[in-house]
């Protein structure tokens, strides 16, 4: 997923390839960027929703409609969510809030890689 803003500004280079690479050496399903391109320290552990690259697998299925769930269900969230773990609260504003509160969780930790944001996403 792409924000509606942005773009794959270098057609020769093969981008979904090295991110599909990426995620298969990691051994991860989901790639995010963070935003380290605002180079202050707190950015580089901030995710930034403005790219999702996701293998289809149970967990990322399971995420993404947890990460809807909540965001209908607004400040109760989403109670018991199938991605595992406690109560999602609800992703008042977009995904980027509702990644941001599931990212320390131990299931998300070990399914998801985040990359560097000026390499992937770079929203300056």
């Amino acid at each position: 997923v792409l924000d509606a803003d942005a773009a794959f500004v270098q057609p020769d280079h093969d981008i979904m390839s090295k991110m599909a690479s990426e995620l298969e050496l990691a051994g991860k399903e989901l790639l995010l960027s963070n935003e380290d391109w605002l180079d202050d320290e707190s950015s580089k552990g901030r995710i930034n929703g403005g790219l999702l690259f996701a293998r289809n697998t149970n967990y990322t299925r399971a995420l993404f409609e947890d990460m809807l769930d909540a965001h209908w269900s607004g400040k109760p969230g989403k109670p018991k969510p199938r991605s595992g773990g406690a109560t999602i609260l609800g992703c008042a504003g977009n995904e980027q809030l509702c990644l941001g509160a599931v990212q320390n969780r131990k299931e998300f930790k070990a399914k998801v890689l985040v990359t560097s944001g000026m390499r992937y996403n770079c929203g300056a």
